[in-house]
């Protein structure tokens, strides 16, 4: 019977090491917002009460990898529990080497769109056989201030 119990706490002090040693070996997860403004709600979905609003280059530690419906569970700064809409998010990992140290997001961590320089976008669409498409560049000038030129092409069928 000694035995018993004891190759059972044996066993099940092996197993809470091994998954302590593998959970460590795992890097942090975070999630930096990539939108300008998203909702933190203290549920996965929009019925669950929001208990923050977290504004673009805002970082949370992401508590749990697999989403629910698209939801991360992440850390706020004081302590609290919070669900994101993963859309609205960029998920990063980092290991624990000391030159990604200073990578690490903080509070002053900058937006992840920060050193855009300019986009492009196509658009189409069809209705009752009529149609538009239409080409959007975008050259971004400083962070608050773009140029988007915009030219569009209405697409009928007897043209």
């Amino acid at each position: 019977m000694g035995h018993a119990v004891f190759n059972a706490v044996v066993c099940a002090l092996s197993l809470v090491v091994g998954a302590a040693a593998a959970y460590a070996d795992e890097p942090e997860v975070f999630a930096r917002v990539v939108v300008s403004e998203t909702e933190l709600r203290s549920g996965p979905g929009i019925s669950h009460r929001v208990i923050e609003r977290a504004k673009r280059g805002d970082t949370f530690l992401v508590e749990t990898r697999e989403t629910k419906g698209f939801w991360l569970e992440v850390t706020l700064a004081d302590g609290r529990t919070a669900y994101v809409l993963g859309d609205t998010v960029e998920r990063m990992t980092l290991a624990d080497e000391p030159e990604l140290a200073e990578q690490r997001p903080g509070v002053f961590a900058p937006p992840a769109l920060a050193t855009a320089r300019g986009g492009f976008a196509l658009l189409a669409g069809m209705h009752d056989g009529d149609g538009y498409a239409e080409v959007r560049p975008a050259l971004v000038i400083a962070p608050s201030l773009s140029f988007e030129p915009y030219v569009g092409v209405a697409l009928l069928p007897e043209s």
